[in-house]
């Protein structure tokens, strides 16, 4: 089965849009969302590199140009935030319910 999901962040700039496979567990971050123009570089954050290689050649004035897929929703979150994200948090379906708590049920 697969959920829609939402991340709306104004306060960081983000209105990303995804595909959760509650199969898999993949993620995939719909091409036309809107990720943080900032990577955090957080001596403890150790994801940038991860970040800036997603991002590369499919990130223009910080609209993702071409869908992207992740094997895990924090992953996703991680790029579309720019920083550490917990997905099961972050990411909520059309109801407005954590992942976490969709996949509970």
């Amino acid at each position: 089965m697969q959920l829609k999901l939402f991340m709306k962040k104004d306060r960081i700039g983000v209105d990303a849009k995804a595909i959760f496979d509650t199969d898999t567990k993949a993620t995939v971050v719909l091409k036309g969302s809107k990720l943080s123009a900032t990577i955090s570089d957080a001596p403890t954050f150790r994801g940038r590199k991860t970040i800036e290689k997603a991002r590369e050649g499919c990130v223009i004035d910080n609209i993702l140009q071409k869908d992207l897929a992740f094997k895990s929703p924090s992953t996703a979150g991680n790029v579309v935030t720019g920083r550490s994200t917990d997905g099961l948090q972050a990411w909520k379906t059309e109801d407005g319910k954590v992942l976490k708590e969709a996949l509970s049920k």
